[in-house]
Parts: C-alpha cells; sequence; structure tokens
C-alpha cells in the first residue's frame, strides 16, 4: 500500500482544514442525532435533553483535544 505523505510529512494547510471541516461535518451531525435519541429516552424534560448534548458535546471536544496533543501522530491521509 502506497500512501501519498509519510510518517514524518506535514499536509499541506488547504488540504488539512478542508478534510478537517468535513471531519467536524459528520462528527457533529452523529453526535446531535444520537444524543437527541438517547437523550430523549432517558430524560423527559427538554432542559435536561440539552444539558445532555451539551456534556456530550464537551466530552467530545476534549477528547478531540487530547488525541490532537497525544494522539498517534500519524497521518491520516492514505
Amino acid at each position: 500500500m502506497k500512501f501519498e505523505y509519510g510518517l514524518d510529512d506535514r499536509v499541506p494547510f488547504l488540504k488539512s482544514f478542508l478534510l478537517g471541516l468535513q471531519w467536524a461535518a459528520i462528527l457533529i451531525s452523529a453526535i446531535i442525532i444520537l444524543g437527541k435519541v438517547v437523550g430523549s429516552l432517558q430524560f423527559p424534560e427538554p432542559l435536561d435533553q440539552i444539558l445532555y448534548l451539551q456534556k456530550i458535546l464537551f466530552v467530545c471536544a476534549l477528547t478531540l483535544f487530547c488525541q490532537l496533543f497525544w494522539g498517534h501522530r500519524l497521518p491520516l491521509i492514505p
């Protein structure tokens, strides 16, 4: 299998930015859909559902930053 970038190569900013936007669009929509379904099953009040979604988004953002700074450091672009 031949990769476009090596282990220590840096992806150009524009390509990295566009792929990041694509990943964010998929991730945010999946989090909101799944969080809404689970939140409506667990919490009957809309305010509790909103709080649940905020907690999920915060944990996902925290996990993303942890992977960004201490992650595997491998390029994900084949």
